[in-house]
Order: structure tokens, then sequence, then C-alpha cells
């Protein structure tokens, strides 16, 4: 798309800005790094004939403001509610991206086909439930648990998994679902060991709690701050030592409360 055909149809470059900071928002709402979303709307932006591009992005919110050779200006923002980590979706966003620097393509055209590519990168419930009870039984045995530890682990994942599904549909904070999760994952992981199913409720919640560590995005946090994206840094690691404090207030509260059944 040459800049020719961005000045006598305006609306071309706004559409353009436009799906670029849909493919933005949906690297960063599954866990991508800033410096890459602001890379890569600012690309797309001037492959739709942008002559400047500013990009502002955090964990939360996007800001973008374009102008062309015309003088004209665009400025669109975006607020980013939660994420979650899809490391799929950044794959094929980054794809898509990659192909639209290359052929920018009208943007009903582009639109369509990031579209599909939302569709391919769709979570998969199934698969995500399989990976979850490999994890618990996996950590479960890692840290020393017997079989039956890992048959306990297995019941109390496939729990936090189901709290986890009920917490997306009901939009719930991640901070207080933490909590609420690990709390009844603690209270399980003991009722387990109670009516003799597992031995050890430490190896248990040591196998299930490896679903709720938030070490990726402390990972992305501790990355942000590296590449000099400070606030964006500093952001994410505040709300990952956050929600790791649930965590174990919740693990401490299920201890306090049916403690004395061990």
């Amino acid at each position: 798309m040459t800049a020719e055909q961005t000045e006598k149809d305006p609306f071309l470059l706004r559409d353009g800005v436009g799906v670029a900071l849909d493919i933005g928002v949906q690297i960063l709402y599954s866990e991508g790094e800033i410096s890459r979303v602001e890379d890569t709307v600012s690309r797309i932006s001037r492959a739709y004939g942008a002559e400047r591009v500013d990009v502002f992005a955090i964990t939360s919110l996007i800001v973008i403001s374009v102008s062309d050779r015309s003088g004209g200006s665009i400025t669109l923002s975006r607020r980013i509610y939660g994420s979650r980590k899809n490391m799929r979706r950044v794959e094929e966003m980054n794809a898509l991206s990659r192909r639209l620097c290359t052929d920018p393509v009208p943007p009903a055209e582009a639109k369509r086909l990031y579209n599909e590519a939302m569709v391919r990168s769709a979570p998969r419930n199934l698969a995500r439930a399989i990976g979850a009870l490999i994890v618990c039984a996996s950590f479960t045995v890692f840290f020393g648990g017997s079989l039956g530890d890992c048959l306990a682990s297995l019941l109390v994942g496939a729990c936090v998994f189901g709290m986890e599904m009920l917490s997306d549909r009901l939009s719930i904070n991640k901070i207080l679902y933490n909590l609420n999760a690990s709390f009844i994952a603690g209270v399980c992981a003991i009722l387990t060991v109670w009516v003799g199913i597992g031995n050890s409720v430490d190896q248990i919640m040591f196998g299930v709690i490896m679903l709720l560590i938030p070490g990726a995005s402390l990972t992305g946090a501790i990355e942000n701050l590296m590449v000099g994206d400070t606030l964006s840094g500093l952001m994410g690691a505040a709300e990952a030592i956050i929600k790791s404090l649930a965590l174990a207030a919740g693990v401490a509260l299920a201890l306090t409360a049916l403690g004395g059944l061990l």
C-alpha cells in the first residue's frame, strides 16, 4: 500500500492503524514483551502509510499517535483488562505482522486474516486441562511424592483448573483468584490425606501450587526492566509479587482452618 493511496483515502491509514492496534493488544494480552508490542504496532502503521509513529505501551494500555505526509494525525488508545499466557497467539500475531509489513493488504482483508489467526490460536481447554494435570503429577514426583500423592495432586489439580475456568467466565481479579484457588487447593489437599488417598500434604501442594505461581509473569517483568521498559517492568514485578503473597496467604489459611485434621 503506497503513500499515494493513503493520501487519496485517509480512512485506509486509520483502519490500518486500527488493525495494528488489535494485533498489539493481543500480543500484550498474551503476555508478549512490551518492546515487541511497540515495534509491531509501529512497523504495521508505517506499512500502511504513516509518516511518523509514536507508540506507548504498558501492561494495561496502548496509545498510538500517527501522522501522514499531509500533516493529518490520528491518535488511538486501547485499554487491556487482564492477561493470559498464550505463546501460540503471540506467534500467530507475529507471523501476521510480518506478512502485513511485507504485503500491506487492504484493512478489510487484514482484519479477516486477524480473525483467522485468533481462531487458530484460541485456547483449547482439553489440552490445557491435560497439561495442568501433567504439571501437577510431574512436580509432585519431582518433590518426592508417592503414587498416592500423585493421584491426590491430580484430583486437586482438576479442582483448581475448574476454578480457573470459572474465574475466566466471571472475570475475577487474578489476585483474588490466586488467594481463593490456593485456599481451596490447600483444603482439598488436606482432605485427600485425611481420607487416605494421599500421604503428604506438602508434596501434594508442591505439585498443585506450580499451576498458580506467576513465574512467567515475573520473568517477563524482569525482561522489560532489562530492555529499559522500567514502568512496565515494575508494574509486572509488583503484580507477580502480590500474586505470590496471595498464594502463600491462601495456603496458610487452609492450614490454619483444617490443619487439625492431619
